[in-house]
């Protein structure tokens, strides 16, 4: 089973939370409203994003198909032991479960939601905490915390020193979500060191807490 999400280190990102463009004399211009950069966007409701991580699992469950999972979170972290916490007690964010043929890491491209696990260039599982209080939260097991992802997708425009990610798609209760953050991903491996599992083995999800 795949090391909690506690093992996991985050970068304190300092980013723009709107992306505003040179104003002109173009009355069509001046109409079109500012787009938001670093944004999740939940029924109705804006998070700005402030951080993200990527964690890769290498080639867990099939053969030459690599997994990697992105965090992306309203809130800052910070170590205390070997263990991840948010600075925020109550924090908004979502994940994506995403599979590559690249053991080098997610190339651009459009992942596509499907219920069929470890198909490229695709992602099986998403999730979402929406002001998840993570101070009252001791079971993220319970579903009632857990907004998982039913459709949508993920979109890399670019990747390397920065990213430059769009999202959007439902959860299991039928609301749209949407979204894109750009800035770096710290990735983290999931390695012998913290006791890799061999393939086959079944995965954590997203926010789900191991003890």
């Amino acid at each position: 089973m795949k090391t909690r999400v506690s093992f996991l280190l985050a970068m304190a990102l300092g980013l723009s939370v709107f992306n505003c463009g040179s104003n002109s004399d173009d009355n069509d211009n001046n109409n079109e409203p500012e787009t938001a950069t670093n944004v999740l966007v939940y029924d109705g409701e804006e998070y700005q994003l402030k951080s993200g991580f990527i964690y890769n699992y290498g080639e867990m469950d099939v053969e030459g198909v690599y997994t990697f999972n992105i965090y992306l979170l309203d809130t800052n972290y910070e170590m205390i032991g070997e263990e991840l916490f948010p600075e925020n007690n109550v924090f908004s964010g979502l994940s994506f479960e995403l599979f590559t043929e690249n053991p080098a890491g997610l190339e651009p491209g459009t992942y596509y939601y499907t219920s069929i696990e470890s198909v490229p260039n695709t992602f099986d599982y998403g999730d979402m905490v929406i002001n998840l209080n993570y101070a009252m939260a001791e079971d993220f097991l319970d579903e009632d915390y857990i907004l998982e992802i039913t459709s949508g997708s993920f979109t890399i425009l670019e990747n390397g020193t920065a990213y430059k990610l769009e999202f959007e798609g439902t959860t299991d209760e039928g609301l749209e979500f949407s979204g894109n953050y750009e800035g770096e991903l710290e990735e983290f491996e999931y390695s012998d060191e913290f006791g890799r599992m061999a393939t086959g083995v079944t995965k954590t999800k997203g926010f789900v807490k191991r003890k």
